[in-house]
């Protein structure tokens, strides 16, 4: 199981605080899943995207494995004084909820034959599925191959199965900001997949650029791009 440790969740804290991200992919899932009233983020790590669906959903669910994320998740509802977030720490792939959810989120959760497994069994309405549209790891200096599924290869599970799906794909602005230059590079340090020897502090620095946010003056720009299912329980064998 993956392990959250507090540096990890002060640095994705940051990003979620400082791009818009997460505010505007909470927003086009609200217009594709708007007749639902209890949804479910499935796999909602720290819960940066279960924030900002309760802006538009009378009741989320933040489900996650990690008792680590739902400690952050529950710290950042006290600081924020939201009243409609309901915290799971569960294996959602052994879960059976009293009453199916109106809708349910998958982004960046498992594959994809995997996620129709549990949509199937724990929601009544609509699910979308959010999967990298990018091969290459974003934060490493030199090309590092993902072996993640990518959208495309969740379009090409969805039609051989012959379940109908729409899809749309966006680009949003996702990067990390810095404190320091230190910071960065031990931000490096955890997620840079390639050569520790390629990377120094003038590599790192070539990737940053100056900002004027006196708390967090470096920033890593990175683009993130998505592909979104939107997918009806019903049409699911």
């Amino acid at each position: 199981m993956f392990s959250w440790t507090q540096e990890m969740v002060d640095f994705m804290q940051a990003a979620a605080d400082r791009t818009e991200y997460y505010p505007k992919l909470a927003q086009l899932l609200a217009e594709k899943l708007s007749d639902a009233s209890h949804i479910c983020d499935a796999g909602c790590g720290i819960g940066s995207l279960s924030l900002e669906l309760a802006k538009y959903f009378d009741r989320v669910t933040a489900a996650d494995r990690s008792p680590e994320a739902m400690a952050a998740l529950r710290s950042s509802i006290e600081k924020r004084k939201v009243g409609n977030i309901d915290c799971l720490t569960a294996d959602l792939t052994a879960f059976a909820p009293e009453e199916k959810f109106d809708a349910m989120v998958f982004c960046f959760f498992g594959r994809t034959e995997q996620i129709l497994t549990i949509a199937k069994k724990q929601c009544r309405g609509r699910f979308a599925i959010i999967k990298k549209n990018y091969s290459f790891h974003r934060f490493s200096l030199e090309k590092h191959r993902l072996s993640d599924e990518t959208a495309d290869d969740c379009q090409t599970i969805l039609e051989e199965r012959g379940i109908p799906f729409s899809r749309e794909d966006r680009v949003f602005e996702c990067g990390q900001p810095f404190e320091s230059i230190g910071q960065a590079m031990r931000f490096f340090e955890l997620y840079d997949r390639g050569d520790a020897g390629l990377r120094t502090e003038d590599a790192v620095r070539r990737q940053l650029v100056l900002t004027d946010d006196p708390e967090f003056p470096y920033y890593l720009p990175k683009k993130k791009e998505i592909g979104m299912f939107i997918l009806n329980t019903e049409d699911l064998p």
